[in-house]
């Protein structure tokens, strides 16, 4: 009876890490280089300012990923795009249906990603998101749903992929 019992914990704890340990630990490796990967080849990062790639360990079911970055100086005037279909997968997609700020509000039905991640960042990069929407001078991408919002600013020399969803 004491190996059944020792063969069952064995399991327990392989299954845990297997389904939880290790999902946390390739999350927070795979984290920080999120930002990279996902500009890499498309714009030129000077600095990565927010980055996470998985919800986070204990979230809601609806929860935030995300790409902010600083670009460098030298840098497109038209928004570049990768489309879903790429060879890194999905949560590398940026841009798209491209529209010119200011941004149109909102309708009812539509997710507003920075309100629903903004409590992830410091209040000035909420501030300068909001505004680079509301300016006359940058680019964004957005579904009618708003899962998936893409910020290209190049006066601003910013860019982000931030999606709220499940």
């Amino acid at each position: 009876m004491a190996n059944v019992g020792l063969t069952l914990a064995f399991f327990v704890l392989v299954g845990w890490w297997i389904f939880i340990g290790h999902m946390d630990k390739l999350g927070r490796e795979e984290d920080p280089l999120y930002a990279i990967e996902l500009f890499d080849g498309l714009l030129p990062v000077e600095k990565v300012l927010e980055t996470r790639k998985w919800h986070a360990k204990g979230a809601e079911p609806w929860d935030c990923t995300y790409a902010i970055v600083r670009l460098k100086d030298v840098l497109p005037a038209e928004p570049p795009t990768r489309s879903w279909r790429n060879e890194r997968g999905w949560q590398y997609r940026f841009g798209g249906d491209w529209q010119r700020t200011p941004a149109a509000p909102l309708g009812p039905n539509t997710r507003n990603a920075i309100q629903f991640c903004s409590k992830y960042w410091k209040d000035e990069l909420v501030a300068e998101m909001q505004a680079t929407l509301h300016s006359d001078d940058a680019w964004y991408s957005q579904g009618r749903g708003g899962e998936t919002l893409f910020i290209y600013a190049p006066q601003g020399r910013l860019a982000a992929r931030i999606r709220f969803g499940d």
